[in-house]
């Protein structure tokens, strides 16, 4: 059997990818649509997300007047809803349904793209004294997270950090045990973001913090602790394709016991689909630093099985390959959205001949050696670029993949120099693939250095390869 190879990658936070609303299964966005019309006289959390977004359109769009984020449907809103639906030509009616919040979602997300990536840490805590549209996004992160923990400070939505805002983001440290000085550095923002992130998808109980151990789950639970399981299997999921991803919809039925098993033999656990204490804490350590890594993610990388994939065919090669596919399908709308799946279904075929289509390939529907091979470098170059756009700007050719090795090398080179420079870390080859070894060499450096050992280069990992070096090689004068 060929050892296993892994490819590193640039790819686009997760967080941002699932706030775009484009995952295969469950939903998992504060923009999905949940099914509630809302309109004058509705209240809740739904209304308080819709007003931050219009009041953060109205600072770009003069039309739109600026609104209190209170969570109360009321004439200033409808008024607010008017005229967007107008700028945006949409029926002007002043209700809120799927169509208008979907327009209007995609308006404050492109308005975010525009000015940075979307829910980045600024680079500097944010403290009393502060202004701005960070400010009052922090503050809007603060609303929402007490729709579920009702201990949680309520404030206003208004961009300026007073005294009231300080004392609601102590009140939030203390709650999730953090330092409780009421600046929001990186640690309080990655929290306040993972608090948000759950609440609006609801994926939290009042009774549990995010990572809680809830209990045993099993087949046949249910619940809110069973939705939160799911979402980290699915942040897994995302990240490694032999990890089946699963609906996320609080039934912890046969797909979500197969993802539980999977991880579970990937990382020496107890492989009984039952999800104790340890698998739950592995789960969502993992899954805790995979959602917070930088700019590298490690890829299963499989080779070409040597024949045709057809109709009917099943296993890992076929798992791999519809991941390629469905990656793609991501970013072109020509290509039909099919999930991963083991096995290859009219779906899947169809799929394929819309990517042949793309690549100007016979449209036969199988994953031939060219087909497999102009996949793999589309999709990894994919997760290089992060979309089409930057592709071209590359200069991409279907049949190279050195656009996805750029990062590789790097960190390669560094490693190589760490060979040379200290016992136990041997000559390291620079070819722009990762194989098995060279991932075990990252996660020992992690582990040498007290980072979590998880073969992943992620924003520390990187840093600290990177400071590694320039001690070895310092700038001349």
């Amino acid at each position: 059997m060929c050892p296993q190879r892994y490819i590193y990658v640039s790819v686009k936070d997760l967080a941002e990818l699932t706030s775009e609303g484009e995952v295969e299964n469950g939903t998992l966005s504060g923009g999905s649509w949940e099914g509630t019309v809302l309109r004058l006289g509705s209240r809740g959390k739904s209304v308080e997300q819709a007003q931050f977004w219009l009041d953060t359109l109205s600072d770009y769009t003069s039309e739109i007047p600026a609104l209190t984020v209170d969570g109360i449907f009321g004439a200033a809103t409808e008024r607010a809803v008017r005229a967007f639906q107008k700028l945006a030509g949409l029926p002007v009616d002043g209700i809120i349904g799927q169509n208008t919040w979907s327009t209007l979602y995609a308006a404050y997300e492109s308005i975010e793209s525009d000015i940075s990536t979307p829910n980045e840490y600024p680079g500097k805590p944010i403290r009393q004294g502060d202004r701005g549209s960070t400010v009052k996004l922090i503050q809007f992160w603060l609303k929402i997270a007490r729709t579920t923990y009702s201990g949680l400070a309520n404030l206003s939505v208004d961009g300026i950090f007073g005294s009231g805002t300080r004392s609601a983001v102590e009140t939030f440290q203390r709650y999730f045990r953090l330092p409780a000085d009421g600046v929001v550095g990186r640690n309080t923002w990655n929290k306040l973001q993972e608090v948000y992130n759950g609440v609006a998808n609801n994926l939290l109980s009042p009774t549990l913090r995010p990572g809680e151990y809830p209990g045993v789950l099993r087949r046949g639970s249910t619940g809110t602790p069973v939705k939160e399981l799911q979402y980290y299997l699915f942040i897994m999921a995302a990240y490694d394709p032999s990890i089946p991803t699963v609906s996320i919809d609080g039934v912890f039925g046969p797909s979500t016991e197969s993802s539980v098993r999977a991880f579970q033999r990937k990382n020496g656990l107890t492989v009984d689909g039952i999800v104790g204490r340890n698998t739950w804490d592995a789960l969502y350590g993992q899954a805790s630093v995979l959602r917070l890594s930088g700019p590298v993610v490690t890829i299963l990388r499989l080779p070409y099985p040597g024949t045709p994939l057809t109709l009917g065919d099943q296993g890992d090669n076929v798992l791999y390959f519809s991941s390629l596919i469905t990656r793609i399908a991501y970013y072109f709308e020509t290509i039909a959205k099919v999930g991963l799946t083991d096995t290859y279904t009219v779906v899947l075929q169809n799929a394929v001949k819309d990517f042949q289509a793309l690549e100007g390939l016979p449209q036969t529907g199988e994953g031939d050696e060219v087909t497999w091979l102009a996949a793999e470098a589309l999709s990894l170059t994919l997760l290089s670029a992060a979309g089409p756009e930057s592709m071209e700007q590359q200069g991409y050719q279907s049949s190279d993949i050195t656009s996805a090795g750029s990062r590789v090398r790097q960190i390669q080179s560094w490693l190589d120099n760490l060979g040379n420079q200290t016992c136990g870390y041997p000559h390291t080859d620079v070819t722009g693939v990762f194989v098995q070894e060279q991932a075990d060499l990252i996660a020992k450096l992690q582990l040498d250095n007290g980072l979590s050992s998880t073969g992943v280069v992620d924003n520390a990992t990187w840093n600290l390869l990177k400071r590694t070096a320039q001690q070895s090689h310092p700038k001349e004068d």
